[in-house]
């Protein structure tokens, strides 16, 4: 038998809405509420979490997107700290170069002073060297060392200013070769005559001057260095061979004699490490 106006369907789950021509206002009323009702708990289910269930989620991302600002600050303020310290490191180290050959400047030339040795006309005895670098210019320097060098103090005094003229800032690779070149007449001079003292002088500069001019070398430059170097190991009267092997390894021996440089100007030196701290420091507190 089909189903009574207004029934309810169990089967279905559902209110089947009675034909409304023949229906009492009573039954309508009841059919709306019960026709409402599915729409009435799908809005009840929605709207009944707690209040601060959605607020609280929103909250929670907002803290998540501050941490992570903070964290890009943080790390953008590491950055900027660590370009500066790099920079303060690197500012230092140019006047800690500029603080250590000056005061090499001015104690060879008071050397040269004590001694009667005229830096002046020793440059101009170089310079032909250094332009050209033929046999009669060479002579002549070699000619000029042997007259002056009639001392230890004498002897050291002309081999410092050597070895400045070839680890001074921008000296051309030319101008370092001839000058060794002059160095390496005068030691056979040496050993034919065995004059030790000036030898002895020359030995500690030949090293860092080796040095020096084999840094940053093209092959061609290379080949010429090592040509000489093979010169002086074939000569056992020339060099000890602990000095022939610092030879072998120029960068970590010059590094040895810029560290020993660095030690000898320690005092001043911490000034200017002093100085980074002090600045470091405040760019520190300006980033906290």
């Amino acid at each position: 038998a089909p189903a009574p106006a207004g029934a309810y369907m169990a089967q279905n789950r559902q209110y089947v809405m009675p034909q409304q021509a023949g229906a009492t206002p009573a039954q309508l009323g009841l059919a709306a509420s019960m026709a409402a009702a599915p729409a009435l708990q799908q809005w009840l289910a929605a709207n009944s979490q707690p209040n601060n269930a959605q607020p609280h989620s929103h909250d929670l991302d907002n803290v998540n997107a501050q941490i992570n600002m903070l964290k890009e600050q943080i790390t953008q303020s590491e950055n900027n700290l660590n370009a500066q310290h790099t920079v303060l490191i690197q500012q230092q180290q140019v006047k800690v170069n500029e603080l250590v050959s000056k005061a090499q400047v001015e104690t060879i030339h008071a050397m040269a002073e004590n001694n009667n040795i005229s830096l002046t006309e020793l440059d101009a005895i170089l310079q032909p060297i250094i332009d050209s670098c033929t046999k009669d210019s060479i002579s002549s320097g070699k000619g000029w060392i042997l007259q002056h060098a009639t001392s230890h103090d004498a002897g050291k005094v002309i081999s410092q200013h050597l070895l400045r003229k070839v680890t001074q800032s921008g000296a051309a690779f030319t101008q370092k070769l001839h000058i060794i070149y002059l160095v390496n007449d005068v030691l056979h001079h040496c050993a034919r005559k065995n004059a030790e003292d000036l030898k002895k002088n020359l030995e500690n500069v030949v090293v860092p001057m080796f040095c020096n001019a084999s840094i940053a070398v093209t092959e061609e430059q290379e080949a010429k260095l090592n040509k000489l170097l093979r010169l002086w190991e074939s000569k056992s009267n020339y060099f000890e061979t602990a000095v022939i092997e610092k030879m072998k390894s120029p960068t970590s021996s010059y590094q040895e004699y810029q560290n020993n440089l660095i030690a000898q100007h320690s005092n001043a030196i911490a000034h200017l490490a002093q100085q980074t701290k002090t600045t470091f420091e405040k760019y520190v507190s300006m980033f906290s």
